[in-house]
């Protein structure tokens, strides 16, 4: 738990930096994706040369932070705070969004695809519980994060069959996943599903901001970001109740989308 809130403060504290934007609407978003790009270069870097260790990890976010603490004006941060308007429609859509995300492994109700004893394919249930992933693709991250963080290596290996060695396109995408589970101290088995729920969340909430900065009222923008949670889901055709590598990509691919609307072009590539 200790490391955890670790992790957490490592992860809050680099938005210390809004004060250094004109703009700290739009700053949240070039700060998110500098954090991004950070723990992927880092997590790619640390694993190619075999030192992936929640020792050196640490260390690095340590240097990082006292960059951010050098570059922050804690006087000029407290009176933006004072200033800070609540927006009660975000609020009431973070707690929508969190609700329907959350019943998808606590308290599900509706149609699982499985094998049973009787030999059905699909069944019926009510209130139903799981700590694991639903699709097949997520129990191969899974298996391939442990492997990164044990062996301190890139998940160029099959770790199902003896890890042998293959070409893992997507492993950029377990690499990252690997620095957040190491960073935030989860069980890559039992704790997987908090990174689908949040992958799912910020999708959600990205296209409410696309909206929003579109010139879209708050109302009709958060209609459409709750709509989100509707696109259909299934077992050959996953949506946001998974993390795959689209999840991942999606968020990138919103973010981009995000900074054409600040005629940012830099960013956007």
């Amino acid at each position: 738990m200790i490391k955890t809130i670790l992790g957490i403060i490592l992860f809050l504290l680099p938005f210390l930096l809004v004060n250094k934007f004109k703009d700290k609407k739009k700053s949240f978003f070039y700060i998110f994706s500098f954090i991004i790009g950070f723990y992927l270069f880092v997590a790619i870097i640390t694993q190619l040369f075999g030192i992936f260790d929640y020792k050196i990890i640490i260390f690095i976010n340590f240097i990082l932070i006292i960059f951010v603490f050098l570059k922050t004006d804690f006087r000029l941060l407290y009176k933006n705070l004072k200033k800070l308007k609540i927006d009660y429609i975000f609020i009431i859509l973070i707690i929508i969004l969190t609700a329907y995300l959350y019943q998808i492994h606590y308290s599900y109700d509706g149609t699982l695809n499985t094998i049973s004893p009787d030999g059905r394919y699909a069944m019926e249930v009510e209130s139903f519980n799981s700590h694991y992933p639903y699709f097949s693709d997520e129990w191969i991250a899974i298996s391939l994060i442990k492997y990164s963080i044990e062996s301190g290596k890139l998940p160029l290996v099959n770790p199902l069959w003896y890890n042998e060695n293959f070409i893992n396109v997507n492993f950029s995408f377990h690499s990252f996943l690997s620095y957040l589970v190491l960073i935030f101290d989860l069980n890559p088995l039992t704790q997987y599903i908090l990174l689908t729920f949040f992958g799912g969340l910020t999708i959600c909430l990205l296209i409410y901001f696309i909206l929003r900065f579109s010139s879209i009222d708050r109302f009709s923008s958060s209609i459409a970001s709750i709509s989100t949670l509707y696109i259909i889901n299934g077992a050959n055709l996953p949506g946001i109740w998974v993390l795959i590598p689209i999840i991942i990509s999606i968020i990138c691919l919103l973010l981009s989308f995000i900074f054409i609307t600040f005629d940012d072009y830099k960013m956007f590539l």
